[in-house]
């Protein structure tokens, strides 16, 4: 028989087994790198470095639900039915930054632990955790895990994940992160995974990690810092007064047909000089769009929430558009990021609450209605489409204050992005930033 890839890697069977269940037979690169050293070293703290859509989830998941099937209590327990399944059994613990990447997070691994009975449990903005008997994973966000009491969050951590690790070791999180710390007694064997990490400077969240877990082993890929190949990127220079028409006339053309880089000629022309009324239309592809609209505040994103709204329709639909920012309540963010995901909903208009590690299938098309604040912001949203080798497409509106930012982005798209992380204002500024907005104070 033989050998699939995921097995050469040293996995148990089980979630090899499941892994041909949900058709993944070839590792991603980042895959490769860490599956077998996680799987086998169980002592070093390890940073996870690679692009937007690399399947970093699964690279410190698999592992991780390996080393706790391994481990002699989990072993000792499914010896002795009688024995306690919920005290002295060692769990995982996987923080996230919000409620949308916790769920997502939370499906993934309920697949992958139900075959290797591993219990999982979720605590997040949307959902109150329930702590079951056989419970060994849990996955949260650091706020919400904080509200629960102290035995049911942090007992028997010996693992943790810190996925989306710049931002949850950001100012405006770190206090939370460290708050966990300090329960579970002793900082645990940590992976932390990332797409961005700034190295730039001396208050640099590099710093933060060394200082937090040293000696941490580094495993990045050679796209890490970088926007994939497959994504066609455009930068359309426009007047603030003019970018309403140009991205209701851009995603009308897309309900029609799908945006591909031959239009991108036209959309330059387009930023040009004001938008020509575009009749509405039904898309001739058989597939509906699926489209994220970025905004930098909350208040922009309503109020290009509302313009889009009344212009657009697909295949005779009208309220094609959702709306998802950090100051709406928990029902609302809830419902908006469902209704995208079923396909209720083509165009989801939104702030960078959902630029993080969401992974939706079949984004096509990425807007930036206003332009990415930094190079980090940037990466992330429009790492939203050419997700798992698939084509995408990112148009991003640059006004004249967006200018030297956009230019210096374009430069090192192909490079990396490192060189322009700290640009304008510290890194440390615009993380803080991001995660205020996603916890709704913007």
């Amino acid at each position: 028989m033989k050998m699939s890839k995921f097995q050469s890697l040293g996995l148990d069977p089980r979630l090899v087994k499941t892994l041909a269940r949900a058709k993944f037979s070839v590792p991603t690169r980042i895959q490769q790198l860490a599956i077998p050293h996680l799987c086998n070293d169980a002592k070093s703290h390890t940073l996870l470095g690679a692009e937007t859509g690399s399947g970093k989830t699964l690279a410190y998941l698999l592992p991780t639900l390996q080393r706790l099937i391994e481990s002699p209590r989990y072993m000792n327990n499914n010896l002795d039915n009688d024995a306690d399944t919920n005290i002295n059994r060692e769990k995982a613990l996987i923080l996230l930054p919000t409620s949308e990447l916790v769920t997502q997070v939370y499906n993934v691994a309920s697949v992958f632990a139900k075959g290797v009975d591993v219990g999982v449990s979720m605590a997040s903005r949307f959902h109150r955790m329930s702590v079951f008997e056989n419970t060994r994973l849990i996955v949260g966000t650091p706020a919400a895990l904080l509200s629960y009491p102290h035995s049911d969050r942090t007992e028997g951590i010996t693992k943790l994940v810190l996925d989306e690790a710049d931002l949850l070791l950001s100012p405006s999180m770190l206090p939370s992160v460290q708050a966990l710390l300090a329960d579970i007694g002793h900082t645990p064997q940590t992976i932390l995974a990332a797409a961005t990490l700034p190295t730039a400077g001396t208050k640099s969240l590099d710093n933060t990690v060394n200082r937090m877990f040293p000696k941490a082993v580094r495993l990045s890929t050679e796209g890490w810092h970088r926007t994939v190949s497959h994504l066609a990127q455009v930068m359309v220079r426009v007047r603030d007064e003019d970018k309403a028409a140009l991205i209701a006339d851009v995603l009308k053309r897309h309900m029609v047909s799908p945006i591909v880089q031959a239009d991108f000629v036209h959309i330059k022309q387009l930023g040009n000089a004001a938008s020509a009324n575009q009749p509405k239309g039904v898309r001739a592809s058989t597939s509906m769009p699926r489209v994220l609209v970025f905004a930098n505040t909350a208040q922009s994103a309503e109020d290009v929430y509302r313009a889009l709204d009344k212009e657009l329709q697909y295949a005779g639909k009208a309220h094609v558009c959702a709306l998802l920012h950090g100051q709406q309540d928990s029902e609302h963010r809830s419902k908006a990021w469902a209704s995208f995901l079923k396909g209720e909903v083509s165009v989801l208009v939104c702030t960078d609450v959902a630029a993080r590690g969401l992974d939706v299938d079949d984004i096509d098309l990425v807007v930036q209605y206003d332009f990415a604040l930094n190079a980090v912001d940037y990466l992330h949203r429009v790492g939203r489409t050419a997700r798992n080798g698939k084509q995408g497409v990112a148009v991003n509106l640059v006004n004249v204050a967006d200018e030297a930012r956009a230019s210096a982005i374009d430069k090192f798209n192909a490079v990396g992005m490192e060189p322009v992380f700290s640009r304008r204002r510290s890194f440390r500024k615009h993380i803080k930033k991001q995660a205020d907005r996603i916890a709704g104070r913007v």
